[in-house]
C-alpha cells in the first residue's frame, strides 16, 4: 500500500505493488494482474445489477472510492510516459477498464486538478488509439489491446470529455485521431467494418454536438478537405466518414461552414500583393486550354491556399462537393459566387463560371430558373470578357439552356 496525491493506493485481491524499481517484464506481469482483476470487479458489478436495483451515481463512485489512489498512480507519467510502448499500452488498458469501473462518473471529479489529470488522461488515450492506424493485421501484437482500449473508451462516451475540458486543440486531436484509424478500418475492424464505421461516426457525432462552440476553423477546414482531391480518391473511408459526419452534424456545421466559405470567397485566391503585379505583367490569352472548360478540377490547377486565405481556390472545389450532400449547406454563399463573377482576375471569373455550370448542370438542381435568367443576362452583357473567359460562358449558356428546358 502506497500513497499517490492525497490517496491511499490499494490493490485488489492477489495484484502486487507497482514500483519505479520494476524490470520491464515483472512490470508487464503485474499489469496483467491489474487488468485481469478488473475485469473481476466489472463482471461482479454486472452480475449484481443484473440482481439488484441500479445503483446511483455517488453510491457507485463512493462504492470504488478506494481505487482512486491506484488509478491516480496509473495516468502518472511514470507510467503514461513510459519509454516501453508495450507498457504504455498495458497502463491504457487498466485505466480503460478503470474508467469502466467508476462510470458514469468522471474519478478526477472534485479533485484540484481535475481539469489539468482529465485532459492529459484523454490525450494519451487518444494517443495510444491512434496506433491503430499502423495496425498491419489483427495478428500485430499490440492489436488486442488496441482494440480493448477504443471499444471501451466508445462504450462509455470517455472521448465525451472533449465538451468538458472546453478545449479546442484537445477537441481538434479527437477529430483528428477518428478520421487517422479510419483509413485501415478493413485491416483492425473486430466485426464488419460497417458497423465500426458507425461506430466511429456516432462517437464523432456525439462530440460534435456537445462541443459546437469548440468548433475552429482549423477543424471545419480539416473536415471539408477531405471531401475534395486528393482526399476523395487516395483516403476513401476517411473521406465517405467526412461526407456522412457533414449530413449527420449539418445543423452543427453549417454556421461555420458557410462563414468560412463566405470569408474565402470574399477574399479571393490571391495574395494582394501579387494581385496588382500580375494585372500589370498578364495580358488576356486567345489560346484556351481544354482544361479550362472542362468540369473537374484536377489538384494541379489549383492555386494553394495562403495566409490570408487558407481555403484558397478549394473554396470553388468544398462548394460544389457540399452542393451535392446537402444543397441548404452552400445556398447562402451562391450570392457571393454572383459577385465574383465581375472580380477583377480573369481566373477568379473563369472558375465561378465554371462551378455555376457545374451546378447548374446537376439533374437536380436547386437553383431557381429566376436565377439561372440572372447569370445568363449578365454573362451575354459583358463585353470585356477574353476568349477564354467567353468560350466558359458559351459552355455555362449551353448547359443552363439545357438544364431550363
Amino acid at each position: 500500500m502506497g500513497k499517490s496525491v492525497g490517496y491511499q493506493i490499494v490493490y485488489p485481491n492477489g495484484c502486487k505493488e507497482l514500483t519505479d524499481t520494476l524490470k520491464v517484464d515483472e512490470l508487464r506481469r503485474r499489469l496483467n494482474d491489474l487488468s485481469s482483476s478488473f475485469d473481476q470487479i466489472i463482471e461482479d458489478e454486472t452480475c449484481e445489477a443484473d440482481t439488484t436495483y441500479d445503483l446511483d451515481s455517488s453510491t457507485q463512485l463512493s462504492k470504488h472510492e478506494g481505487l482512486k489512489g491506484l488509478f491516480l498512480l496509473l495516468v502518472s507519467p511514470e507510467y503514461t510516459q513510459h519509454s516501453d510502448i508495450d507498457i504504455r499500452l498495458r497502463v491504457g488498458v487498466c485505466i480503460c477498464k478503470m474508467l469502466k469501473i467508476f462510470c458514469p462518473n468522471n474519478p478526477f471529479s472534485g479533485m484540484l486538478e481535475e481539469r489539468s489529470l482529465t485532459k492529459n488522461t484523454l490525450l494519451f488515450l487518444l494517443a495510444c488509439i491512434s496506433q491503430l492506424a499502423n495496425v498491419k493485421s489483427k495478428s500485430d501484437v499490440t492489436y488486442p489491446k488496441l482494440h480493448t482500449i477504443l471499444y471501451i473508451c466508445c462504450q462509455i462516451d470517455v472521448f465525451l470529455w472533449c465538451a468538458s475540458l472546453e478545449d479546442e486543440v484537445t477537441l481538434f486531436d479527437c477529430i483528428k485521431t477518428a478520421f487517422s484509424i479510419v483509413k485501415n478500418l478493413n485491416v483492425w475492424a473486430w466485426t464488419e467494418p460497417t458497423i465500426i464505421r458507425q461506430m466511429l461516426l456516432d462517437m464523432v457525432v456525439k462530440v460534435i454536438a456537445q462541443a459546437e462552440s469548440l468548433l475552429t476553423r482549423e477543424i471545419i477546414i480539416y473536415i471539408l478537405e477531405l471531401l475534395i482531391e486528393p482526399a476523395r480518391s487516395t483516403q476513401s473511408e476517411q473521406h465517405t466518414l467526412a461526407r456522412d459526419l457533414i449530413i449527420r452534424t449539418a445543423t452543427h456545421l453549417e454556421y461555420n461552414i458557410q462563414m468560412l466559405l463566405q470569408n474565402s470567397l470574399i477574399a479571393g485566391n490571391v495574395e494582394p500583393q501579387k494581385e496588382t503585379s500580375q494585372q500589370t505583367e498578364t495580358k488576356p490569352k486567345d489560346n484556351v486550354d481544354v482544361d479550362e472548360l472542362s468540369d473537374s478540377d484536377t489538384v494541379s490547377e489549383v492555386q494553394e491556399p495562403h495566409s490570408a486565405n487558407p481555403l484558397g481556390e478549394h473554396a470553388f472545389l468544398i462548394i460544389y462537393a457540399l452542393h451535392t450532400i446537402q444543397e441548404s449547406l452552400v445556398a447562402p454563399v451562391l450570392p457571393t459566387i454572383e459577385l465574383k463573377l465581375k472580380s477583377p482576375s480573369e481566373r477568379e471569373r473563369k472558375r465561378s463560371f465554371r462551378l455555376l455550370a457545374r451546378l447548374f448542370s446537376e439533374p437536380v438542381c436547386f437553383i431557381t430558373i429566376a436565377k439561372i435568367s440572372l447569370v445568363q443576362n449578365y454573362i451575354l452583357n459583358q463585353k470585356y470578357l477574353t476568349l477564354g473567359e467567353k468560350l466558359a460562358c458559351l459552355h455555362l449558356h449551353l448547359k443552363v439552356s439545357f438544364v431550363g428546358k
